[in-house]
């Protein structure tokens, strides 16, 4: 191909690119989660001791916490507080809580005694 028409095509192929909504996507954690249950199923998601979840599994559990939130009243906009070590549990709450659109407020369990403590936490945040 001659030297003109390779920069043009280049140009073209850029600007292709640049506005081409097939070839954007906006990857969030949620949807990466969800992308990941779809094309790898099976592969191992978390690893937490003895315990192993795949992607498939991960995946739902996250939107059984998801749906139980809703059933408990959390909708889009509302703050989610979470008192858990760093444990499955507090991993599912990252993404079940976006998934409805609310935001998570994840409580350190080893906050001391004092003015920082997690009742003021509370206090300030206002979760549901």
């Amino acid at each position: 191909m001659p030297k003109q028409h390779q920069s043009i095509s280049t140009a073209v192929g850029r600007d292709l690119m640049q506005t081409s909504s097939v070839n954007k996507s906006i990857l969030t954690p949620v949807e990466f989660l969800t992308r990941s249950a779809l094309v790898y199923p099976r592969k191992t998601a978390v690893v937490y001791g003895e315990k192993r979840y795949s992607y498939r599994e991960f995946f739902r559990r996250i939107y059984r916490l998801a749906s139980a939130l809703r059933k408990n009243g959390v909708s889009k906009g509302d703050k989610v507080a979470f008192v858990c070590p760093n444990i499955p549990p507090m991993l599912e709450a990252h993404y079940a809580v976006p998934l409805i659109g609310a935001a998570l407020v994840s409580i350190n369990i080893r906050l001391s005694p004092g003015v920082e403590n997690g009742s003021c936490i509370m206090e300030r945040a206002s979760p549901r």
